[in-house]
C-alpha cells in the first residue's frame, strides 16, 4: 500500500506519481511537461494525480498500482474541522482515522460541546477503541455495531486475515486469501443513535458495501444537521448488497448533496456510476449544496 508524498517538492512529487499510480518510471517529456504545467498554474498537484488515475495507461494495466487515499482524508478533515466540533466515525476499525479525528476536536482551546461518535461491529477493535478514549477530555461514544437502514440483529462476516474487508455480506472476491468467520451483531441507525445532538460537521463512512443501509439510516440526521460525508465506496464491494452508484448519487442528490472525488472534482451521475464500475478511486466526498464550493477547495491541492 502506497501512498503519495503531497509534503515532497515539485519534481520529487511527479517523479513520485509515475511509480505510484502507472507502475513506472516517468519518460522525460511527461515530466517536464507536468513540471511546467505545475510552474505555470494551469494544473495543481491533484490534478496531475486525477490526470493519471483516470488515464487510459492506468486502467489498461493488469495489476494497477494500489494508491492509499487515507492521507488525503486525514488532509481533508483536519482543515475541516475545528476543535468543538462533532464528528462520526463508522467502520472506525483500528482508529485510523478515529484518532486524528479526536486529536482535532479535542484541540488546545476545544469548547466542551465537541463530539466523537465511534461505531465499529467487530467487538475485540471496538475494546480497544474503547480504552483508548477513556479518558478523552470531550465526549467519545463508542457503538459496538454495524449501521444500517433498521435496527436489530444481523450476520456480519468478519475477513479473518483481512479485518479492513468486514461486512455485513461476504464477499464474492477479497483482496486477497481470507478465513471467514460469521458472528452476530448489532444494527443501530445512525439517526436513532444521534439523535439528541445539535451540530454535526462530518461523516467518515467505511462499510464495504453497506454504504446504502448507512446512508438511509442517518436520512433525517443528513437533512437537520447538513455534515459533509467522506465513503469508500467500490462496485465489487456494492454490488453484493443490490445497489448501484446511481442509487448512491440519486440518495444524495435527493438530499442536496453534490459528490466529489478525493481529489475535489466535481462529479456527475454518469461519471460517478463510471468512477465507481471502473474504481479508478474509491474515496468519495458528499458536500452539502452550500458547502461545496469550500470542500473542493481543500480538496483539490
Amino acid at each position: 500500500m502506497f501512498a503519495i508524498n503531497i509534503h515532497a517538492d515539485e519534481q520529487q512529487f511527479v517523479e513520485q506519481c509515475y511509480p505510484l499510480v502507472l507502475g513506472r518510471d516517468p519518460d522525460s517529456s511527461g515530466l517536464s511537461g507536468w513540471l511546467a504545467a505545475l510552474a505555470s498554474g494551469a494544473v495543481k498537484r491533484s490534478g496531475i494525480v486525477r490526470a493519471m488515475l483516470y488515464s487510459d495507461e492506468r486502467l489498461a494495466l493488469a495489476n494497477r498500482p494500489y494508491l492509499d487515499f487515507e492521507p488525503l482524508i486525514e488532509r481533508f478533515y483536519r482543515a475541516w474541522l475545528r476543535p468543538g466540533d462533532t464528528a462520526i466515525d463508522i467502520g472506525a476499525h483500528s482508529g485510523r482515522h478515529s484518532r486524528p479525528l479526536h486529536e482535532v476536536l479535542s484541540g488546545a482551546g476545544a469548547p466542551a460541546d465537541g463530539q466523537l461518535f465511534l461505531f465499529e461491529p467487530i467487538p475485540s477493535l471496538a475494546s480497544v477503541l474503547r480504552a483508548h478514549f477513556k479518558h478523552s477530555t470531550i465526549p467519545v461514544t463508542m457503538f459496538n455495531c454495524a449501521v444500517s437502514d433498521s435496527e436489530g440483529t444481523a450476520d456480519f462476516a468478519v475477513a479473518l486475515d483481512r479485518p479492513e474487508e468486514s461486512s455485513l455480506k461476504e464477499r464474492a472476491q477479497y483482496n486477497g486469501s481470507t478465513r471467514i468467520e460469521h458472528v452476530a451483531v448489532q444494527l443501530r441507525k445512525v439517526d436513532s443513535a444521534v439523535a439528541e445532538i445539535s451540530a454535526l460537521h462530518f461523516i467518515k463512512i467505511d462499510v464495504e458495501g453497506a454504504e446504502m443501509g448507512a446512508l438511509r439510516g442517518a436520512s433525517e440526521t443528513l437533512a437537520r444537521l447538513r455534515p459533509v460525508v467522506e465513503f469508500e465506496s467500490g462496485g465489487r464491494s456494492l454490488g453484493g448488497f443490490g445497489f448501484t452508484a446511481n442509487d448512491i448519487f440519486d440518495f444524495f442528490a435527493g438530499h442536496r448533496y453534490l459528490l466529489l472525488d478525493i481529489l475535489g472534482t466535481r462529479l456527475t451521475r454518469e461519471n460517478f456510476s463510471t468512477s465507481m464500475l471502473r474504481e479508478q478511486v474509491w474515496d468519495y466526498m458528499a458536500a452539502p449544496e452550500e458547502s461545496v464550493d469550500s470542500v473542493q477547495a481543500i480538496l483539490a491541492w
